[in-house]
């Protein structure tokens, strides 16, 4: 590319400018929070990247400048974050935005899908005398939170008119600066005007001359003049005849910049100019410019290896008002191969020459390429008559493989990256995705873990890669193949049951069996019933029953249909003395029927359903199932049978009672006997020791 396209020099202005938003920016860091740790652009894994919608020249990168824009232009401010090389979403970006006469203002934006918040604006047109106030140079700064880190990039652009017309002035043959020019004769005019971009722009000039009467007595029109970039000065010479009928007097010129020819509505670039000179009688002139320009030049490439042909376009203009020819040489370090001659060339038209560098005449090295038009004869402007464009580098031959990527198990409904080569993403367009490696070069690849599917609940898992893993050193011809199995979602939806298995993806050709646990116990006296299921895609349309076996081949989804069910405990009261029908497990809002049995030796009273009694005697009642109830049934003993007890008891403690009083007198009668036969003469008789009531011998 030519050396004057490039970032735009740093002036006094700019320096002076990016001092003060340096200041700035320590300023508002200033009032961030102590335990919040500011940074710029990318640090600990954390990336901004701002730009605007300028391309080539957006500004993209760390702190780079992007292309200029016009009073009344909108301004597109983009913000990529990024942690880890990720995009991240939902992140609020502040935009702090700071014009040449230090107003500014801040706005915010949130992070998209892609990681991109976005804001924009109009640059203002001000009213006189203030219409110059937004000219120069934008600070422009964009803030993100991650974590605990501040992550910043900044950006500076131009605004200016983007074609500007510097100057013009009415000169002779001499390119010598004259105010008074004869009827019948020519006018000269100098006409100076700068592109303040940084990629070529073409304008179109509309020159008039108007006599004293304000008679337009002269125009010219000047198509597709391509400007170069950045604010670099151009010298335009042209010349208007001024007709015999002009009134003779003071006559003025004025000079306007279209995107296009105003027939094609074209629009100013930038305000006119204008100049004033006589309309006189005497001394008309004859006057002869010439100037040849070389405008740019475009190499095919600035890396080749030796023996390549590099192939370079070189772009000459007639900026003179006569037909010209001349040479054209291209020089490789100062020496001339090649020369083309450009013949008979029309005021303000250009022509493209088409030269050819071969490589195999010159060693690997760095070459500079320099085009020359050698001075015409009283040439106004020699100074765009050579172009430095820059270096060519000539390598050594490098061996190169070839390295396929592929993939196999993916549709065609995929979509988004597949694979990543070296930072650049694959798409399924792109596959297979076939590549010339340099000997000995390092690729980094990987493919995506999970690819999604423009239909819902369908997505692509990768299974294996078969070749050589990442990072690899290129020796020889390699194929790499990403193994993709397709998956479904299936979705599970039940309330209760603790569902096997629970939502998620699946292979294709699964055999899958769902099953839930039933009855479902909830709180006490209350479960729940799987009543069977209702399903879609791979799923039986439906069924009942806890358990379902399918192939899912499909995205699916099975509902688990439930009933409730509450517990009736039935008791009685006295507890125990009769067992009655009708305990058990319901299905809520049925009503079971409850009826008291006759139990032997009591009368039913009542019944009560969770405390609450119901009236007496009526033996059957019933229940509403609309939660977990115990019914009681009531008894009373019978009062007869109480008195044949309590008789009968007291008979059994009389008939004690004798027997204890019979066992003591018994007792009494035999302790008389014993005392009678061991004293008087029964004891002499047989000898006994009365004290002793022992023998005395």
């Amino acid at each position: 590319m030519p050396s004057n396209i490039g970032l735009m020099t740093m002036t006094k202005q700019r320096r002076l400018a990016l001092t003060f938003a340096v200041i700035a920016t320590i300023l508002l860091l200033s009032l961030i929070p102590i335990n919040v740790k500011p940074v710029f652009s990318s640090w600990v894994g954390g990336d901004i990247d701002l730009f605007t919608q300028k391309e080539p020249f957006s500004g993209k990168g760390p702190n780079m400048p992007s292309d200029a824009f016009g009073p009344g232009e909108v301004v597109i401010l983009y913000a990529l974050v990024k942690y880890n090389e990720y995009p991240q979403q939902n992140l609020v970006v502040t935009f702090y935005i700071r014009g040449p006469d230090n107003s500014s203002f801040s706005r915010t934006a949130t992070t998209n899908a892609s990681g991109i918040a976005s804001i924009n604006f109009t640059i203002p047109h001000k009213c006189p005398p203030h219409e110059n106030e937004t000219f120069g140079e934008w600070f422009s700064m964009a803030s993100v939170l991650i974590g605990d880190n501040i992550f910043q990039d900044m950006l500076i652009f131009k605004v200016d008119w983007i074609v500007k017309l510097i100057s013009v002035r009415t000169i002779d043959n001499n390119f010598t600066y004259r105010n008074n020019f004869g009827k019948t004769g020519d006018v000269g005019l100098e006409i100076a005007l700068q592109n303040v971009a940084m990629t070529y722009k073409n304008v179109t000039l509309g020159i008039v001359v108007q006599d004293e009467l304000n008679v337009p007595v002269g125009s010219l029109e000047i198509k597709d003049f391509e400007m170069p970039p950045n604010e670099k000065t151009i010298l335009l010479y042209c010349k208007l005849n001024i007709p015999k009928w002009a009134h003779v007097g003071k006559a003025k010129i004025f000079i306007s910049a279209f995107t296009a020819p105003s027939s094609q509505n074209g629009v100013p670039y930038c305000p006119e100019i204008s100049s004033e000179f006589l309309i006189t009688i005497f001394e008309p002139l004859k006057l002869e410019f010439q100037d040849a320009a070389i405008v740019k030049v475009v190499p095919s490439t600035n890396l080749v290896n030796v023996g390549e042909l590099v192939h370079i376009d070189v772009k000459v203009r007639n900026e003179g008002t006569e037909f010209e020819s001349f040479n054209v040489s291209l020089q490789i370090n100062s020496q001339i191969i090649d020369t083309l001659c450009v013949s008979n060339l029309a005021p303000y038209s250009s022509k493209i020459l088409a030269f050819t560098f071969n490589t195999s005449l010159v060693g690997p090295g760095k070459y500079t390429v320099t085009t020359v038009v050698p001075r015409l004869n009283n040439e106004a402007d020699v100074s765009d008559n050579i172009f430095i464009d820059g270096i060519i580098e000539v390598k050594r031959p490098i061996r190169q493989f070839l390295l396929t990527f592929d993939s196999v198990g993916l549709h065609t409904d995929v979509y988004g990256t597949i694979l990543v080569v070296n930072g650049s993403s694959k798409t399924l367009a792109n596959m297979p995705c076939v590549l010339w490696v340099d000997e000995g070069s390092v690729v980094v690849y990987s493919y995506e873990t999970i690819v999604p599917s423009t239909v819902s609940g369908k997505r692509f898992k990768l299974e294996r890669i078969t070749g050589p893993s990442s990072p690899l050193i290129v020796t020889s011809n390699i194929t790499i193949i990403g193994m993709y199995k397709t998956q479904y979602f299936l979705t599970v939806i039940s309330a209760y049951g603790s569902p096997t298995p629970t939502s998620g993806w699946f292979d294709a050709g699964t055999s899958i069996t769902a099953s839930v646990t039933s009855p479902w116990q909830g709180t006490i006296g209350l479960r729940y019933i799987c009543i069977g299921w209702v399903g879609s895609g791979s799923v039986p349309t439906s069924g009942i029953g806890s358990t379902v076996t399918f192939i899912i081949d499909q995205p699916s989804t099975i509902t688990w249909n439930w009933k409730t069910q509450y517990y009736l405990s039935v008791r009685t009261s006295p507890a125990g003395i009769a067992v009655v029908p009708g305990e058990g497990w319901y299905d809520a809002g049925v009503n079971v029927s409850l009826s008291a049995p006759p139990v032997r030796g009591y009368d039913f009273n009542y019944w009560d359903v969770d405390g609450v009694s119901k009236p007496a005697g009526v033996y059957q009642i019933v229940v509403y199932m609309d939660g977990p109830h115990t019914a009681t049934a009531h008894y009373n003993m019978r009062g007869v049978e109480w008195l044949y007890i309590v008789l009968l008891a007291i008979l059994i403690l009389l008939i004690i009672l004798l027997c204890v009083l019979a066992y003591r007198r018994i007792r009494r009668r035999r302790k008389t006997g014993e005392e009678a036969f061991y004293r008087g003469w029964t004891a002499w008789y047989y000898g006994y020791n009365l004290r002793q009531k022992g023998r005395k011998f």
